[in-house]
């Protein structure tokens, strides 16, 4: 897994440069196939799938990444799994936007990722002031 995610980060940076770069075409089947390896061996997690958003971005396989986002969102288990998605998709389109590339889609599933961060941040947060209020109450603080 080192491997795929070291990997993942070198497609990403790839991805994220002014210009496209010929060896993000060669490498992204390599981590796409490591990461599928791995699925195939084990219960795939919430990183599984947000390899595979970013490397379907990457390869502007629009399908494949709406796909792999509805996987993604619901094996979220923490919020900053999301925060680092999300930051890592809008540095790709920032990207493609300087290369005046098509990005409107991955905007698209940004802001769906958004929506889900904040109702996680909220749900944390809700959850947080009733933790709060339950201690107010016990101790009558």
């Amino acid at each position: 897994m080192a491997r795929c995610l070291s990997g993942n980060k070198r497609h990403h940076v790839n991805g994220t440069q002014r210009t496209a770069r010929p060896a993000t075409r060669k490498i992204l089947p390599v981590v796409l196939y490591t990461v599928e390896q791995r699925i195939a061996k084990s219960q795939p997690d919430y990183w599984d799938y947000a390899i595979l958003l970013e490397l379907a971005v990457l390869s502007k396989d629009e399908n494949q990444a709406i796909d792999y986002t509805g996987k993604a969102l619901a094996a979220v288990r923490e919020v900053w799994e999301s925060e680092t998605t999300v930051r890592n998709l809008c540095l790709i389109c920032e990207a493609r936007e300087k290369r005046q590339e098509e990005s409107e889609w991955i905007k698209e599933i940004e802001a769906l990722w958004l929506r889900k961060l904040n109702c996680n941040v909220l749900r944390v947060n809700e959850y947080k002031l009733t933790e709060k209020i339950t201690i107010i109450t016990r101790f009558h603080i």
